[in-house]
């Protein structure tokens, strides 16, 4: 139970104003939304900062996170501010209680500090349960590690609960990240900063929660996987994916089904990586493989995406649906802080990613109102499909839009993904001191029982929480019988008979609808009754789920001039029941004291037309026309290679050979090619578009009537070539001409146009490498899948490869081969693992391409390869590594490419490779080189390749001595040094005489003893020397 003391939630029926896109307003209501305030008065404490709804058999409910609301306890300080969650009825009067997830409540304790801990910060409902879980990032862990007490440490917590009823009962703790192993190692931050719980998701099945953890490992984040039936946790190893630090890996989470070959997969946004152009990635947990030995859990990179511009903050937030219906889910990133115009920024957008097997199929992005600061895209919800068109539909906040205020965005799903344009924007009324205005929104949930999903939307910094319902939609058909609307020239009376139904599945929903009916408004050649000017009906209606309202009518003919012209019957319909919508594209309404929501009510479907016509035509009482059909493409020969030309053009020649014809059209087929393949077509023609739903493009041309005999009619339409799709080979145009006139002879009245497609492309394969050196921190794991390490300088063998198509057609579907060798038997031993991936890198026209890893595989041989400027080396001094020799395993990494188009850059792909050469002694020998060969190919359909091989060498590094011998070996040099001095001291060979000197004493001596010369001064070749 909440504490007694907590005030009653301030709950009012609030309006708020209301800016649509289009000129009439559409089914979110709130002009009756319902406005929660904090419930102690708080605007510092950010309630709304998250909200969720959820529903159950006691009723409907509203959680919102305050995560900076003050402490419940009477004792705490009054800037303790842990954060709370608030648990709301929706649609009663009954107050807020407060959600006491821990038995300590929001104390700080000897073993956690929960001062601005942050609870509330995320919340997560699951919508068909009473699941809750909710998080507080920046709770403080103050445990005792090893007898030492720590700085507090960042590590995040969590409360989940997968059965809560109202009142909010306890639920128990979730923090992984707490253990004193790996609080800090590698000299950074690792669980320390953890900051768990920053993202959240529960598996719809209750099967799994994803968590996000973007402070581990300094702040390159973590994804966690907890499995409910086993209270198991799956916890990656740092070293088991790489990541940037600072990436923010884990700021966002979410899951879907993005391949068909694949189960669930899990996507997250890292807003920071890429050089802060930020970063979103689609991965899927498995196990580390190496020497057959288990490792830690891991991430398997399935798909990513990089955003488009610095700091926009990319990955910020995500939504997961199939927005276009073809069986894979699709995403929507937000990226906040996006600039659309240079000079002031934050304005904010999302990119629509809708997938395909390999890669994505289409990318948009969409903005708000460029508001400058508005942040759009901080918050994405996906609201199910609220306008009933089989599409789902999603709200996208701008929470700081005009000044503050916020405002949020609907926009709605369709074939092509989501429409660009918004279909109704929700802004408060000055009025109402709201602000932060769609920081958070809810997924959409029925809480009202109308069928149609409603939502929450947060407004944290003033505090508050708003509740906007939302009308059904429904969709009139009426329809007309008889089909064959022809009647003869003689007739005087027929009969109609004029039905409605609307299309929705809504059970118990009854709707009142008006009827205006108008007979030949412009002729008034009939009438309702006879001799009587009467060409108006007005009657009302009342219809209900799967069930028709007919009436049958009789008209009568009153003149019969102009009878080429067809006779029109046109309807009018609108819904009875009034509701409070308006035609201007903003309207503010005062505050209202009662819920005046009508939950019984629905409105049409403001993207339909609310009128229908049909046109009568006479059969004329004349001879019999015959219409001639011919149609031939210009300058145009078959087989047509796509990419030789952009568009091609056909011509239709249109003859009638008899009497006039009435009410003449021409209809051209052109079978599964989109609409984007017409460029050019003559105004008189329209797009069939309930044919275009049936991936058919019709387009139906009317021809003028009566149409006289020898006349010629040409329809020339021009084709966009590079729009037809990849799949197809022949273009089959079927054409035929029809009129309401009888016709002489039907065979002529049809034509077709054939052209066989094929594709010519030269693709082009170049492989090139490079030398480098790699600081790695390297450190060995224990059985947590942590420890400690050293830096080390590594260094590494860059393989490039670059695939270029000249031309001129698209190439498609083509897959990448690459071969690396990693590993090496010996004899009868295990393979020793010898060559190392340290990184890959793909692109495509400067996106990032999609590239599996195969286990390793055994040799091959390869043939019909061309090598280019091959180096020779000496065989008898060279190890070749290469995929062809029989002893050597290989890694197989296989890149799908959907589309590669001639004229651009193409696809790269890079693989960083670290050579163990010290493994190769006992195989090399007296080898002292060492070739590694990578080998790239292309696979192109049917069985056609290309091969090319991408060389590196180097030597096997030297042996190394240590400190240990080189003193040795400086000692002993200097005692031999010294032996050998002593010994030539011993036998004099320093105090020999030089000869000459030896020579001038003897002579001055001989001189003296015989006085022929006076005693003087001697100079002798060293130097003076004095002699007596």
């Amino acid at each position: 139970m909440g504490n007694p003391r907590a005030a009653g939630a301030a709950v009012a029926a609030v309006a708020l104003a209301l800016a649509v896109a289009r000129a009439a307003a559409f089914n979110f209501a709130p002009e009756h939304a319902r406005v929660l305030h904090d419930p102690r008065k708080d605007t510092r404490s950010y309630f709304g900062f998250a909200v969720a709804l959820r529903k159950h058999e006691a009723g409907a409910e509203l959680v919102v996170g305050a995560p900076r609301a003050n402490d419940f306890n009477a004792n705490a300080t009054s800037e303790a501010r842990p954060g709370a969650v608030y648990v709301c009825d929706a649609l009663g009067e009954k107050s807020c209680e407060p959600l006491l997830p821990d038995g300590t409540g929001t104390f700080k304790t000897s073993v956690s500090d929960k001062d601005n801990g942050g609870l509330g910060a995320v919340v997560v409902t699951q919508n068909s349960g009473n699941a809750i879980m909710t998080c507080a990032p920046r709770w403080k862990s103050n445990e005792v590690c090893d007898n030492v007490q720590l700085p507090s440490r960042l590590n995040g917590i969590c409360y989940f609960t997968s059965n809560i009823t109202y009142p909010a009962s306890r639920v128990t703790p979730f923090r992984p990240f707490t253990k004193c192993d790996g609080q800090i190692f590698k000299n950074k931050y690792h669980f320390a900063f953890a900051e768990a719980g920053m993202s959240v998701q529960i598996v719809k099945n209750l099967s799994e929660i994803i968590l996000g953890a973007p402070g581990i490992s300094n702040w390159r984040g973590m994804i966690l996987r907890h499995r409910i039936a086993d209270n198991a946790s799956d916890i990656p190893c740092p070293s088991c994916y790489k990541m940037q630090d600072y990436s923010y890996f884990g700021y966002a989470v979410n899951y879907g089904k993005f391949s068909h070959s694949e189960g669930i997969l899990y996507v997250s946004g890292a807003p920071r990586a890429a050089e802060n152009k930020g970063k979103i990635f689609i991965f899927k947990f498995e196990r580390q493989w190496s020497y057959n030995k288990i490792r830690p859990w891991g991430y398997k990179i399935i798909k990513e995406r990089e955003g488009t511009q610095l700091g926009e903050y990319f990955g910020a937030s995500l939504c997961v649906a199939d927005f276009n219906k073809d069986g894979l889910d699709d995403l929507l990133v937000g990226a906040p802080q996006h600039s659309v115009k240079t000079n002031i920024g934050d304005e904010g957008c999302i990119y629509v990613l809708l997938s395909s097997d390999n890669d994505w199929k289409a990318v948009r992005k969409i903005a708000g109102s460029d508001q400058r600061g508005a942040r759009f895209g901080t918050a994405i919800a996906l609201l199910g499909d609220i306008n009933s068109d089989g599409f789902p539909d999603v709200a996208v906040g701008a929470p700081y839009e005009n000044n503050r205020q916020g405002a949020i965005y609907i926009y709605h799903g369709n074939k092509n993904g989501l429409n660009y344009l918004y279909s109704q924007k929700i802004k408060p009324s000055e009025k109402l001191f709201l602000r932060g205005f769609g920081a958070s929104i809810s997924e959409g949930l029925d809480v009202d029982g109308n069928y149609v999903n409603d939502i929450a939307v947060g407004a944290y910094i003033s505090g508050h929480v708003v509740l906007i319902r939302t009308y059904p939609v429904v969709t009139i058909i009426p329809d007309l019988m008889p089909k064959d609307r022809k009647i003869p020239f003689t007739t005087e009376t027929f009969e109609i008979k004029l039905c409605f139904s609307f299309a929705e599945d809504y059970k118990s929903l009854r709707v009142g609808v008006a009827i205006s009916l108008k007979l030949d408004h412009y002729y008034k050649r009939i009438s309702f009754e006879a001799g009587r000017s009467n060409y108006t009906s007005h009657y009302n209606i009342s219809l209900q789920n799967k069930q028709h309202d007919c009436q049958n009518l009789n008209l009568f003919i009153q003149n019969k001039t102009e009878f080429s012209k067809p006779i029109e019957i046109f309807v009018e319909y609108k819904l009875i029941t009034p509701l409070p919508l308006t035609n201007s594209r903003e309207s503010k309404v005062s505050k209202i004291e009662s819920d005046t929501f009508c939950k019984h009510c629905a409105i049409i479907n403001p993207k339909e037309e609310h009128w229908r016509k049909w046109l009568i035509q006479y059969i004329p009482d004349s001879a019999p026309a015959d219409l001639n059909v011919k149609a031939n493409f210009l300058n145009v020969k078959s087989p047509y290679i796509i990419g030789t030309t952009n568009t091609i053009e056909f011509y239709i020649q249109l003859n009638n050979n008899k009497e006039q014809a009435m009410d003449t059209y021409v209809f051209i087929i052109f079978p599964s090619v989109p609409l984007s393949v017409l460029k050019q077509f003559p105004n008189s023609c329209q797009v069939n578009a309930r044919e275009l739903v049936n991936d058919i493009l019709e387009l139906v041309c009317e021809v003028e009537s009566p149409f006289h005999h020898g006349i010629e009619h040409y329809i020339n339409i021009t084709l966009v070539m590079t729009e037809v799709p990849s799949e197809l080979t022949k273009l089959n145009i079927s054409v035929y001409a029809r009129s309401i006139s009888l016709e002489e002879h039907e065979p002529d009245n049809e034509a077709n146009l054939y052209l066989s497609l094929e594709r010519s492309f030269d693709l082009e394969i170049h492989g090139k490498s490079a030398e480098y050196s790699l600081i790695d921190d390297e450190f060995t794991l224990n059985d947590e899948g942590l420890g400690e390490g050293k830096a080390t300088k590594q260094q590494l063998y860059k393989h490039s490869y670059q695939i270029i198509n000249n031309g001129p057609s698209p190439a498609t579907n083509i897959d990448l081969n690459f071969e690396i060798p990693t590993s090496m038997r010996h004899h009868f031993a295990d393979p020793i693992e010898v060559v190392t991936i340290r990184e890959q890198v793909a692109y495509l026209e400067e996106q990032p391409l999609s590239c599996t890893v195969v286990d390793s595989s055994s040799s091959k041989t390869y043939k019909n390869f061309s090598i280019h400027d091959e180096i020779q080396f000496p065989s008898n001094r060279t190890f070749i590594l290469s995929c062809s020799e029989t002893s050597v395993l290989c890694t197989q990494i296989i890149c799908r490419i959907n589309s590669l188009y001639p004229g651009n850059r193409g696809a790269k792909i890079s693989f960083a490779l670290h050579l163990m050469a010290e493994k190769l002694g006992a195989v090399m020998g007296l080898k002292d080189i060492i070739l590694i060969k990578t080998f790239g190919q292309i696979l192109i359909p049917p069985k056609r390749n290309l091969e090319v091989q991408s060389v590196v060498w180097t030597k096997p590094p030297t042996a190394k001595l240590d400190i240990i011998t080189i003193s040795i070996g400086i000692t002993c040099g200097l005692l031999i040094f010294l032996t050998l001095v002593l010994l030539l001291i011993k036998c004099g060979f320093f105090t020999r005489q030089d000869p000459m000197e030896r020579y001038f004493r003897k002579k001055a001596a001989l001189a003296l003893e015989s006085n022929s010369i006076p005693a003087s001064t001697f100079y002798s070749p060293r130097g003076s020397i004095m002699v007596f």
